[in-house]
C-alpha cells in the first residue's frame, strides 16, 4: 500500500512539474504575441502601403505579365450581387 502510494505521489509530482512548464511556456508565448503586436502598431513603416515579399515569391511576380492577366471590373461584381 505505501508503495503504491509513493508511486502515485511520485507520479502527481511528475505531473505538476510538466503543467508548470507547459504553463511557463505558455506564458512567455503569450508575451511574445503581445511585444510583436505592440512592435506591429507602433512600426513607422506600416503606414506604408508597400507590400514586401519574399525572394521567392518576389520572382514569381516577377515573371507574370500583367498585361496578360484577365481582370474583373469591380462595377460588374456590384451589379451582379
Amino acid at each position: 500500500m505505501d508503495k503504491e502510494l509513493e508511486e502515485t505521489l511520485k507520479r502527481l509530482e511528475k505531473e505538476k512539474k510538466r503543467q508548470a512548464k507547459k504553463d511557463k511556456v505558455k506564458k512567455m508565448k503569450s508575451d511574445l504575441r503581445q511585444k510583436m503586436s505592440v512592435i506591429a502598431s507602433t512600426d513607422p513603416h506600416n503606414e506604408n502601403d508597400e507590400v514586401l515579399f519574399d525572394r521567392k515569391t518576389l520572382e514569381k511576380l516577377k515573371d507574370i505579365d500583367i498585361e496578360e492577366l484577365d481582370y474583373v471590373d469591380s462595377e460588374q461584381n456590384d451589379e451582379e450581387d
